[in-house]
């Protein structure tokens, strides 16, 4: 993720794209190697996550 981040500050023309496509490739294979609990936790979290938000819209009407 900081490599990402960091690419937005440098201009590095096209090679941007081209570094970011590389960082993200590197994070899926990160993810994907880890076939454990990993990938359903992260999947639980973002499912709780939304039904956070969605509950504080609900409330603040």
């Amino acid at each position: 993720m900081t490599l990402t981040v960091g690419s937005s500050f440098v201009d590095l023309g096209g090679f941007n794209v081209a570094l970011n496509l590389a960082s993200a490739a590197a994070k899926r294979h990160a993810v994907h190697a880890s076939d454990g609990m990993l990938p359903r936790l992260a999947v639980a979290a973002a499912g709780l996550w939304l039904v956070i938000l969605f509950g504080l819209t609900l409330i603040g009407r």
